[in-house]
């Protein structure tokens, strides 16, 4: 076991550059959004959306972030494909991104694995107005915006998820560059995009009450080490609940109510407690998840004991 969890993590550990990513609240719900490896694991046809707006209320900001993702597990119930596609509003940047993901998941002796990949086109386009003038002279100096608004980049991405009894952690190296000719010197020095590393416990302490403590670590060019510290609980599997706690922006609220099997909602609030939440209601969130059908998978993180 410990050559092919080596094997995984050696091609893990590349270094990575890669746009802005976009900082899900919620994505505990839907671990997809962080690691392909999560593909499939809601053991059917999966769709979801999630909606994003930041730093409301504030005139020269409001980041804005649109997703859509599908999933789900192929004949062989080992095999998953799914795909994210989004649309970013940062400032000036405007960000298109399209993912292909699939994953296999297997076992060896106690443990569980998944490995999945991700192949993913990104456009960045630059739109200044008077509500980012400063954002515009920051750019002033990059060749690539000075004579073009506009990039495009193909990456590919790696990731690994270990289950052991109610524990997993796994790691991602979600943008491996592929070309880089047209590569934003923004980019390249501003948004850096090293392994992140994801984990946490899924405990029943009793029946009716499932804690799902997590931790998110990522690095950022930008900010340096970022991490997240989550703890949900869900109550007679109707209602999730939780907080989290990001080291670089602030603390975050969550609420979701499985309508039915099938169909859940959840709404998050960050509030700020960095510099940025001068004149601002904070950030919002919104997620809303379909799964066709329903049965438990004993690879499935979500619902193993």
């Amino acid at each position: 076991m410990n050559k092919y969890i080596f094997i995984c993590l050696f091609f893990l550990y590349f270094q990575i550059n890669a746009q802005h990513n976009i900082p899900y609240s919620s994505y505990m719900l839907s671990p997809i959004l962080v690691n392909p490896a999560f593909t499939g694991n809601d053991g059917a046809l999966s769709i979801g959306l999630v909606s994003r707006l930041q730093l409301l209320g504030l005139e020269s900001s409001n980041p804005m972030s649109n997703t859509i993702f599908a999933h789900t597990p192929l004949k062989n119930k080992n095999l998953a494909l799914g795909t994210i596609i989004s649309y970013d509003k940062f400032g000036p940047q405007n960000t298109f991104n399209g993912k292909l993901l699939a994953s296999g998941k297997f076992k060896i002796s106690k443990f569980k694995i998944g490995i999945g990949g991700s192949l993913d086109y990104t456009n960045n386009r630059i739109i200044f107005d008077e509500k980012n003038q400063i954002s515009f002279e920051s750019a002033s100096n990059d060749p690539v915006y000075a004579n073009n608004n506009s990039t495009n980049s193909l990456n590919f991405g790696l990731g690994i998820n270990i289950q052991y009894k109610f524990m997993y952690i796994g790691a991602v190296a979600p943008a491996i560059k592929i070309n880089t000719s047209n590569e934003s010197v923004l980019q390249k020095n501003y948004f850096y995009s090293p392994v992140q590393v994801f984990g946490g416990l899924n405990y029943r302490i009793v029946e009716a009450i499932l804690l799902k403590p997590s931790f998110l670590i990522r690095t950022l060019k930008s900010s340096g080490l970022q991490f997240d510290i989550n703890l949900l609980a869900n109550l007679f599997d109707k209602f999730t609940t939780g907080v989290s706690y990001k080291n670089n922006s602030g603390i975050a609220g969550l609420f979701m109510v499985q309508i039915s099997p099938q169909i859940a909602i959840s709404y998050t609030y960050e509030h700020i407690t960095t510099n940025q939440k001068v004149g601002s209601m904070g950030n919002h969130e919104l997620q809303l998840k379909y799964i066709f059908k329903y049965y438990i998978n004993d690879l499935n993180v979500k619902k193993f004991k």
